[in-house]
């Protein structure tokens, strides 16, 4: 079974943003405070209130095209008021995936959501990750929900694990790029999609190619019982053991 690095980008880039807050004119403020997951709220945000997260934390460091929804996780605070520790973000896949190769079609459902976008605070308490996902998506009704995590982030999906979703496998080989970091950013092919890997590196001459690498894949299913329960009998028969680090 293939294994991951010892860490993940996330983790580290929490790590550093502890050091550098440390030092700052609150200091370790959350250290006075009650961050416990009961107390939180997970609830509906805009697109641009969930990039404050996004963009700070999260491995691409970019905000996705065709947003569908945005979820923010709150905790009370004494010293600041409330506080925004997570945001989520599902959208819109682009493209037919997931394939089965008998009946040719997408073994998941045509409307399921993508989730794309993820990251927490430094500050956040153990699990907050896959707790702000399993409450955000209990509020969507019957969903079927798709997500990837990427090697080259040091990700093997340990949050989807935990929350026992179905791992379907990586997906296929691709020659095309994943992407290009472009002035420090990443920038996805997806999000370039009007532009040829030629125009891009004529345009940004510094840019750098960010090659493709097969992501691992997850689906978890959220809803009424007998939704849940087809759902799960159905992918059951496509799912493959968990990948270890």
């Amino acid at each position: 079974m293939k294994s991951a690095g010892t860490t993940a980008y996330q983790y580290e880039i929490r790590v550093q943003k502890e050091r550098q807050d440390s030092g700052d004119l609150f200091g370790k403020w959350w250290e006075s405070e009650n961050l416990d997951l009961q107390n939180s709220d997970v609830e509906r945000i805009t697109p641009q209130t969930a990039a404050s997260i996004i963009l700070e934390y999260e491995w691409l460091g970019t905000m996705p095209p065709f947003i569908v929804e945005c979820f923010g996780l709150y905790f009370p605070s004494k010293s600041l008021g409330r506080v925004l520790g997570g945001a989520i973000v599902f959208s819109q896949r682009m493209e037919q995936n997931l394939i089965d190769a008998g009946t040719l079609k997408s073994i998941i459902p045509d409307d399921a959501l993508y989730l794309s976008r993820g990251a927490c605070a430094y500050w956040t308490p153990k699990n907050s990750a896959s707790n702000m996902i399993s409450r955000a998506a209990k509020q969507m009704g019957d969903c079927t929900i798709l997500a990837y995590s990427d090697p080259s982030a040091g990700e093997v999906g340990s949050i989807y694990q935990a929350l026992n979703w179905h791992y379907l496998g990586q997906t296929e080989d691709h020659s095309d790029p994943s992407g290009f970091q472009i002035d420090g950013k990443f920038h996805s092919t997806r999000s370039l999609r009007m532009y040829s890997q030629k125009r891009v590196e004529e345009a940004f001459p510094k840019s750098v190619v960010v090659p493709s690498e097969r992501k691992h894949r997850y689906v978890g299913v959220y809803g009424k019982p007998a939704f849940r329960r087809q759902m799960n009998n159905y992918l059951s028969q496509h799912s493959k053991p968990y990948v270890n680090r």
